[in-house]
């Protein structure tokens, strides 16, 4: 679900910095919550070819940390900023920072609160899991399904799992399918919680996953 980060970045930046083809390579700060492969790898190989160097972050999901990471980047000089923020709720002094700098913003996924940020580039989670689960029933639509959400306290993976569930009730109503199990993991952890569902005596015929990382640690 975030193939199109990429194409909202070509278009912003040009607002934001002037930079394209034919000007100037420009430095792009990039702050991650957390490791963010292979979307990040993606990232930087189409906007290398659109002469701009990206300077990565990675917090950990530490808020502290991320708040020292951003004053590097902003000593590095960069000339935009994007955040995945650790905490919505306590980063309005990362943009602060950056526009004290005379550096615009985007945020990813996650509304910043209080800080009068530059950009936003979203969507819809509840839809979005709607509209995953209800593909993934016109294929399957008996079965015992997995649902495997995001973190807990990220209200993007509340409302995707809100929407699958949306689409899903109906058919768990019916009593054609049944969800064995729904646990809420970081992405990096999926792999490991679905060989320990897996090795439980009963029957798996789906998985739904809130995102793209946590679908391809399991794949």
């Amino acid at each position: 679900m975030r193939w199109w980060n990429s194409i909202f970045f070509a278009l912003a930046f040009f607002v934001l910095t002037g930079w394209g083809h034919w000007g100037p390579t420009v430095k792009i700060g990039l702050s991650l919550d957390h490791s963010r492969e292979p979307f990040t790898r993606r990232l930087l190989d189409q906007m290398e070819e659109n002469r701009a160097m990206f300077l990565v972050k990675d917090a950990g999901d530490d808020p502290v940390a991320q708040q020292k990471q951003v004053q590097e980047l902003i000593a590095q000089g960069i000339g935009a900023l994007v955040v995945f923020p650790c905490d919505a709720s306590k980063a309005a002094s990362l943009v602060g920072a950056a526009h004290q700098a005379g550096i615009k913003v985007i945020a990813l996924e996650t509304p910043i609160p209080g800080c009068g940020l530059d950009y936003l580039i979203a969507f819809n989670p509840e839809k979005a899991g709607e509209l995953e689960a209800r593909s993934m029933a016109r294929k399957l639509p008996k079965g015992r399904y997995v649902l495997l959400g995001g973190r807990p306290s990220d209200v993007p993976s509340r409302e995707i799992r809100a929407g699958q569930m949306k689409a899903l009730q109906p058919l768990i109503d019916r009593g054609d399918m049944r969800v064995v199990a729904a646990p809420w993991i970081l992405p990096s952890q999926a792999a490991a919680r679905m060989e320990a569902i897996l090795a439980q005596p009963l029957s798996v015929d789906a998985v739904l996953a809130s995102d793209n990382e946590t679908a391809e640690d399991v794949e």
